[in-house]
């Protein structure tokens, strides 16, 4: 499956559809599997990777982040009937710094998605 959301520039990757089963939740699965795709991401040359995160998932927000992530760009969603469209929203936009600077675990506004990267460590 390709992603057509955001091209890709060389040295980056799209971590898509990364989760721990619920009954695995809370005993570091998720670090260590996030840990592992990034160590083997920087082997393969990759130094930047992307995700995309809702910020009502509180969890996977803090896991990012606490990994290093760092929140680039908001990403909107539209939906009439069938049709929809997502697309990202503009580099330094106001909302993401205002989201950022309210965002507590358990008090993220509800918004369509937040788009992560995170720089491996050479």
């Amino acid at each position: 499956m390709e992603i057509k959301l955001f091209p890709l520039k060389p040295g980056q990757a799209y971590a898509y559809d990364v989760y721990t089963y619920r009954k695995y939740r809370g005993r570091g699965v998720g670090t260590m599997l996030k840990n592992l795709l990034f160590q083997t991401l920087q082997e393969e040359g990759v130094n930047e990777v992307l995700a995309l995160v809702s910020p009502t998932n509180h969890v996977a927000l803090r896991l990012q982040m606490r990994l290093g992530a760092q929140p680039q760009r908001m990403v909107y969603s539209y939906r009439i009937r069938s049709w929809s469209k997502t697309f990202l929203g503009p580099e330094g936009d106001r909302r993401l710094t205002e989201w950022m600077q309210q965002f507590k675990p358990g008090l993220a506004p509800d918004l369509s998605g937040t788009s992560l990267a995170r720089r491996n460590q050479a």
